[in-house]
């Protein structure tokens, strides 16, 4: 069974857990309630396919059918981890090595599919995610939105993303192209 690591559920259910109203309520299941009750541990293993129904309903209450929202809140997403949990993953001055580190975080969440990097200039990179859910659309864009904002906080300006190849429109893998425009204060490597 394909497992998720707790960090990445840990967001969802504090959105969850802060809802006032009860827009979530009528789309959980039984079981994903028990664990949204239950304390979430980063560093543990947690199953995929409620990682993915909890992300999709979060996403349907706070995004609705927008993809670029949900890209906004990749960005959002990336910066909060960033900051708190994996420093690691951005390389101050260099956009390219902290695109590159982010294909080896893509294993500590997930214990399947697999992320690959390549440098196509200077400024511009390739992001390839194989072997993944191919119907996870909102995740995609969560991941693009991810990037992005690990791009500009390594000092990249000027960020952009396009998907060139989509799992969810039946293309065998996911692909996104990032480019920028160099760090005002570095080579931009």
């Amino acid at each position: 069974m394909a497992k998720v690591k707790g960090t990445m559920i840990l967001g969802l259910v504090k959105t969850i857990r802060a809802d006032t109203g009860s827009a979530y309520d009528p789309r959980l299941t039984d079981q994903d309630r028990t664990l949204i009750a239950r304390q979430i541990l980063p560093s543990s293993w947690y199953p995929f396919d409620q990682f993915k129904r909890i992300f999709n309903t979060v996403m349907e209450v706070l995004a609705g059918g927008n993809a670029e929202v949900v890209r906004t809140i990749g960005r959002s997403y990336g910066r909060d981890i960033v900051h708190s949990v994996y420093k690691n993953l951005v390389i101050e001055g260099d956009p390219m090595e902290s695109l590159k580190k982010n294909q080896i975080a893509f294993k500590m969440f997930f214990d399947f599919g697999e992320s690959s990097f390549e440098r196509l200039s200077d400024h511009s990179g390739r992001v390839r995610i194989a072997g993944f859910d191919p119907d996870f659309e909102r995740f995609y864009y969560i991941l693009a939105g991810w990037l992005e904002e690990c791009l500009e906080l390594s000092g990249a300006r000027n960020v952009r993303s396009t998907f060139t190849s989509r799992s969810w429109q039946g293309d065998p893998d996911t692909v996104v192209e990032f480019s920028w425009t160099a760090p005002s204060s570095a080579s931009g490597r």
